[in-house]
């Protein structure tokens, strides 16, 4: 019986409760100085313009990311512990400036943020 409570106890290890990063990237030029308003879970987060980013960390977990231009674009994302993820907002022209939320790979992630400078607002 002991023996059955500590296989029990090793198939669910504790949770990680350690914070993961996300970057809420901008590179593209096209519409540089339309802010482009971003919330997370519902809490302004910042804004972006062409060639910014935003830095946040987020406790694991589902989130709802969203990006409002002359549309409201969002995402959920699935957070684990410890990982760094990258969104682009993707920028169309439409009556002014349009956007989609792209979830990057890691290599597409770290090339687009090379493009990106920190935002003057971070929500902070």
């Amino acid at each position: 019986l002991v023996m059955i409570m500590a296989t029990v106890g090793m198939a669910n290890p504790p949770q990680s409760d350690e914070p993961a990063t996300l970057y809420i990237v901008r590179p593209a030029q096209v519409a540089v100085a339309i802010k482009f308003k971003v919330q997370i879970d519902g809490s302004y987060a910042g804004f972006t313009r062409g060639r910014k980013y935003i830095k946040k960390t987020l406790s694991p977990g589902t989130h709802k990311i969203q990006s409002k231009a002359e549309n409201m674009a969002e995402y959920d994302l699935k957070v684990e512990p410890g990982k760094t993820y990258y969104i682009k907002q993707q920028v169309t022209l439409g009556v002014t400036a349009r956007n989609e939320l792209v979830l990057l790979d890691e290599t597409n992630g770290k090339a687009a943020l090379e493009k990106c400078k920190p935002s003057k607002d971070m929500g902070e």
